[in-house]
Order: C-alpha cells, then structure tokens, then sequence
C-alpha cells in the first residue's frame, strides 16, 4: 500500500469478545486505524492479541483510541460498527450520530432487532440518510464462536464461519456490492448479500431459540423454586418435548408472519427465511446426527454439546433462572415482541409468542402487552418494535427492503 493512501478510520462499539476479535484482526491490517467506545477504556491496551488455532495464527491489533467519550473515538471515523447486543445498540447510534460525516458506513455484527429501522430513525429519516450518502450494512449472525483470554487484552476464535450472510441499505446493488467486498475485508471470510433486511429482521434466531427453550424450562417456575446444579438439564443437548413443541410453533409463527408479507408484496424475496429446524441443519450439516425432527435436532447438535442452561447462582449454591441475561432483556423486547408488532400489522395472531412475552414480562416487572394482547404504547421505548419508529402500515414495514432506485 502507497504510504500516501489515507487510512480507513474504524470504531468498534461495545468492550465485548466480537470487539475483542475484530480490534486484533482489523487492528492488523496496515490500511486501518482502530478505536475502541466501551464503558471500560482503563481495561484495555494498546494491543490486542487473537489466537486463531483453526488457521494456526496469531493476530496482534494496534488500537489507535479507547474511550467512553464519543467525541474522542468517534471523530474523523469513517466506518462504525456496533458490536454490542441489539438493547445496546440505540445508545450507540445515539452516540455517534452527531459524528456520522457524509458517506459514513454503519455496521451491526447481529443486526436482529430492527438495526435498519434504529439508523434511519436516529438520523432523522430516509431522506436525511440519502442526503447525507450513509451506507449500513447487517450480518444475519456473528462470524464466529470466540471467548475473551483476558479482558482488555486478548482473544480466541474457537471457531470460523466459512461464510457470511449480510444485508444492506440502500438496498441498490452497487452499494451492497461495495458492502459486501468491505465485509470480506473486515472479517476475511467470503459473504453472500441477502435479498433484503427484512430477511435478517425475520431470521430464526435467538429470539425462538432461548424463548421456547427457557420457557419450556421455567413455564411454573416461581421465586421459591430453586435447583441443584448437578441435575440441571443442559440447554440444547438435554431438549425436551415440551420446550421443543413450543421452539417449533414459535418457528411456525414467524413462518406466518413471512407469508403473510409475501401475500402483500409478492415481489420481496424472504427465501432465506425457513423453518429453525433445516436452518440450524443449514448452519451445522454433519455436526447434527439426527434430523428427525427439531428436538433431535438439538439434542445431536455436535456444536451445542455440553452448553450449560444461563443461570444465576444464589449464596446458598442453588441455582434460579437469570431474569436479568439477554434471554429476557434482549430476545423479548427485541425478538419475539417485535414479532408480535409485525403480527399486529399484518393482522396475523401470533398466540405462542404471546405466551412466552406474557410470561417473560411478569418476571421482568414489564408489561410490553395489555391483558387484550395488544402492545402497550407506554413500553416501546426500550424496545426494537416498528411501533417505535411510527412504522404503523405493511408498506412502511418493507419501505427499506424495496429497491432504492
């Protein structure tokens, strides 16, 4: 590279392990200069080392600023990408808006949650996006499986995805080619553009995952139950009947939710949408012994082996589950309820969510839903819902997966 060439300016989001991985691979690259915007700058150093035993290398990033200040990580920076999870990522847009110069690249290594509808509505609308030539970009799911070593200093990347699935606005195909190619830049895996956001919006994720196996778990659990650890099932490998019926029905639902768009607007391609059972064989192939059918598909899940259920552990040793994790705080109020919201505009009941967010919302102290079933306009401001952003009919909803031309 000429050493005239002016570096890429990039600032990753969140102290998290993805931005440990990414502040070691990109903090690499000699075109790239690297911040850091965590709540924890004093726990970080200027390098970053990732091990990578899968391609028997050894990254070490030079990172330029940490900060919890915007004004000192986010100035000059020409790319943005928010590493935290999706609760976390409004407070990030927020942050930076004031920063975003013309042409700005904005990044979400999990972009479920609405990511598309949070960007717009931070920089003050569509309009504004196109003026001021702002680009996003959002993976359907995070390029690797990966630990922290040690906070602040080092990283592992367990494992690598052979490739990655990515959307983007505008949705005009010169720029998602442009995209794509900084993708395979970034993460230096090859990656595929999806037809549409909305294809990562809908994706079978974590949000019917964890809620119908958590609720499987603890459907009649109270505050006087308490477990032992030895006994208690693992997450995936020990999958019941029950907490398998309700994944699969949430499945179904959101299956409901993508035909009833295509019904209205046969022309976007939600083909990446499918039933949680063939996309987690889809992700895994050989690692799933048995495709019976979606319990078993769980249970024979080489890559799930041995994960333990999330729980806390009280002072006396015994075990309860964690009502404050990501299981609740991030796949309720950006998961299943904002699947609930799109159901509500597309007129399409969704009862197997509703359960599960009737449940979940009692133990979190929330009310997202009124006794009818309806939202609860008072609640959506920690949100992810289309509601949020005044998205009210189906056409605002794929305004952004249309063509932009």
């Amino acid at each position: 590279m000429s050493k005239n060439k002016k570096k890429t300016v990039i600032c990753l989001c969140g102290g998290g392990t993805g931005t440990h991985i990414l502040a070691g691979t990109i903090g690499a690259k000699e075109n790239f200069i690297v911040n850091i915007f965590t709540r924890k700058p004093e726990k970080w150093t200027k390098e970053i080392t990732v091990q990578s035993p899968s391609e028997n290398k050894e990254f070490v990033g030079k990172i330029n600023i940490v900060s919890s200040n915007p004004e000192e990580v986010f100035k000059d920076c020409d790319i943005f990408i928010c590493n935290g999870p999706a609760m976390a990522n409004p407070i990030y847009l927020k942050a930076m808006e004031p920063y975003l110069k013309d042409g700005a690249i904005i990044g979400s290594i999990f972009g479920q949650g609405g990511f598309d509808f949070a960007v717009l509505d931070i920089v003050g609308g569509r309009k504004e996006f196109e003026k001021r030539k702002l680009k996003v970009f959002s993976l359907k799911g995070i390029p690797w499986v990966c630990r922290t070593l040690e906070y602040g200093k080092s990283a592992k990347i367990v494992g690598k995805k052979v490739r990655l699935q990515m959307a983007a606005i505008p949705k005009i195909k010169e720029i998602e080619n442009e995209l794509k190619v900084l993708c395979e830049e970034l993460f230096d895996i090859p990656t595929v553009i999806l037809p549409n956001m909305l294809c990562i919006t809908l994706v079978p994720g974590n949000q019917i995952i964890h809620s119908g196996r958590y609720y499987g778990l603890f459907s009649k659990w109270n505050k006087d139950i308490e477990y032992e650890e030895k006994d208690f099932p693992l997450m995936y490998q020990d999958f019941d009947d029950f907490s398998a019926e309700i994944t699969q029905k949430l499945s179904d639902e959101l299956l409901f939710l993508k035909n009833g768009i295509i019904e209205k607007f046969p022309e976007i391609d939600l083909s990446p949408i499918i039933d949680l059972k063939d996309n987690i064989y889809a992700a895994y192939k050989e690692q799933v012994k048995d495709t019976t059918n979606l319990k078993t598909v769980f249970c024979t899940n080489a890559a799930y082996a041995g994960i333990t259920t999330p729980m806390d552990k009280k002072d006396n040793g015994k075990l309860i589950p964690a009502l404050k994790s990501r299981i609740f705080y991030e796949d309720i109020p950006f998961g299943l309820l904002l699947l609930h919201n799109i159901g509500e505009i597309l007129g399409i009941k969704t009862p197997t969510m509703d359960t599960c967010i009737f449940w979940a919302q009692d133990l979190m102290n929330m009310k997202y839903l009124e006794k009818d079933g309806k939202m609860n306009p008072e609640a959506i401001e920690d949100t992810g819902c289309p509601m949020k952003y005044g998205i009210k009919t189906i056409e605002q909803l794929v305004n952004n997966s249309l063509d932009w031309n």
